[in-house]
């Protein structure tokens, strides 16, 4: 059962992951990493086939984290768009180039936490 910080957190990471689909990601994942992370709940990863689409995945991003109110604390890889980092503090989110994502291959990195698939049948 989750308590209610984290179940805030858990839907920001979503709303998060479905405005990446609905600007056209793929492979949207949902990283539960608080048990492993002291400061992070959930990482978002989502996959972009180029670097202008990369850019505006993020952004849709960026802008679904101001609307619930969360500005974020850093923005990191925005000088090639290969992979765009959102530091929004409980909330992580990762816009891979799809090169990028297979290269570093991050949620095989945290293959042991539970993680969940956003599917465009989701919006």
């Amino acid at each position: 059962m989750m308590n209610e910080e984290m179940r805030e957190t858990y839907e920001l990471g979503c709303a998060v992951g479905r405005a990446a689909l609905k600007k056209g990601a793929e492979d949207v994942v949902l990283i539960d990493v608080h048990e492993r992370m002291p400061m992070v709940d959930y990482f978002v990863v989502a996959s972009a086939d180029n670097e202008r689409l990369v850019r505006a995945v993020a952004d849709d991003c960026d802008e679904a984290l101001a609307r619930a109110g969360v500005t974020p604390r850093r923005v990191e890889g925005n000088d090639t768009y290969r992979w765009l980092l959102i530091d929004a503090g409980r909330v992580v989110v990762h816009v891979f180039h799809v090169d990028e994502r297979d290269h570093y291959e991050l949620a095989k990195l945290w293959r042991d936490c539970p993680q969940e698939r956003l599917e465009a049948s989701d919006l």
